[in-house]
């Protein structure tokens, strides 16, 4: 799929060049952004020291909760809580299924030092389910939430080798206020209906793309801040009526990375406020019925690639790109 959107795109590109005067208004001033991602306020890593030493935890329904002694009833107001731990195991640390009880993973220590693992905590059929204020360090991936509902990942820190979080099949999932690096991907998410992205700071090491999200209607992707991926910043492909709105995206590492914001196949959905630069291209956009607003597209080889139908596009600004 990404191969020949890829494809798609080269050829596109020998053919469409699309002038800055015709979106908004030039501007040849340069914008800047700092080299760097602050910590969203209140997250920090979670320390060996704040933890107790715990082997990896398998629960596979309900009733696991209440047999391993974990407290909390289970209720919204009062969920099971699994917290303040420290796991360093080879395979998953924490591996939850078939759950539809409310729980929390809170101010725990997850590594996980080699590939065996695959991931460092798994959930599947999952509903009601949260991690916060925890560290994931994974020589592999971080969180994968499959066939998961009304899930959360709030104010953790992330460290893996492969994919930060992934998502697959999930339905009102969020991913709030966290530090993600990685040297593959940040977020991948696919058939995620009403899934939101906020608040976080995604950086990696050579690493593919910051956010690809696919066939997920509603989407909202907002107000984060996405650094040094070398292929996309946001990748959102084969979705509708969501939003990506008030986003940083910036490629700090050399060579440019291929494009900031990518957009294929994308449908009724907002494109605002966003600041891209440093890519070769700032934003290739295949779409209709979308608007394209108050965006900041500069310090790229090219500022806008479209071909896209029945969009609006308004007040976005383009400064300092090399080509339009």
């Amino acid at each position: 799929m990404r191969a020949v959107y890829h494809a798609r795109v080269m050829l596109l590109c020998a053919l469409l060049l699309v002038a800055q005067s015709f979106f908004g208004p030039v501007f040849q001033s340069a914008f800047f952004i700092q080299n760097r991602i602050a910590a969203p306020e209140g997250v920090k890593g979670v320390s060996l020291a704040d933890t107790t030493p715990h082997s990896s935890i398998n629960i596979s329904s309900n009733q696991d909760f209440i047999l391993q002694g974990w407290p909390g009833n289970g209720t919204e107001e009062s969920p099971y809580v699994i917290e303040a731990l420290s796991i360093d195991f080879d395979g998953c640390c924490l591996n939850i299924s078939n759950t539809n009880v409310f729980f929390a993973v809170s101010g725990c220590l997850l590594q996980t030092n080699s590939e065996a693992g695959r991931y460092s905590v798994h959930f599947q059929n999952v509903t009601n389910g949260r991690i916060e204020n925890s560290s994931i360090e994974s020589y592999a991936s971080g969180i994968f939430l499959e066939n998961c509902e009304d899930c959360s990942i709030e104010e953790c820190v992330f460290d893996t080798g492969w994919w930060c979080v992934r998502l697959e099949s999930c339905l009102t999932c969020t991913i709030l206020s966290s530090i993600l690096f990685s040297s593959v991907d940040g977020i991948w998410a696919y058939d995620c209906p009403s899934l939101e992205v906020a608040l976080n700071n995604i950086s990696g090491i050579n690493g593919d793309d910051g956010i690809i999200v696919g066939m997920c209607p509603n989407f909202m992707i907002r107000n984060n801040s996405v650094q040094s991926f070398s292929d996309e910043g946001i990748f959102i492909y084969s979705s509708h009526g969501g939003a990506i709105v008030n986003n940083t995206v910036q490629c700090t590492i050399g060579p440019q990375g291929s494009c900031g914001l990518s957009l294929y196949n994308v449908t009724n959905s907002r494109i605002v406020n966003n600041n891209v630069s440093t890519y070769r291209y700032g934003s290739i956009f295949n779409g209709h019925d979308c608007l394209f607003e108050s965006n900041i597209i500069h310090n790229n080889d090219q500022g806008l690639l479209t071909w896209s139908t029945n969009c609006n596009y308004s007040r976005n600004m383009f400064g300092a790109n090399y080509l339009p």
